[in-house]
């Protein structure tokens, strides 16, 4: 288990500090299916699933949706 960090202004990475998007993508990266549970879900973040998977490859998305907001779906 890894501490994931975020470097959206105010915050700052420190030396040795791995951001949750590097980690996705990383995991990404060595994976052939995707499982998300996600709290909101937007036409934006759904097209950049759909690119992700299709840069690496993707055979397979699960995605749990917990809300989302009638944003062009």
């Amino acid at each position: 288990m890894k501490i994931l960090y975020s470097d959206i202004l105010p915050l700052s990475l420190e030396d040795n500090q791995q951001t949750a998007a590097e980690c996705f993508a990383e995991q990404t990266a060595q994976s052939d299916c995707l499982e998300i549970a996600v709290g909101y879900v937007s036409q934006a973040s759904l097209e950049e699933l759909d690119r992700i998977a299709e840069e690496y490859n993707i055979g397979k998305v699960t995605l749990i949706m917990g809300m989302y907001f009638v944003d062009g779906m």
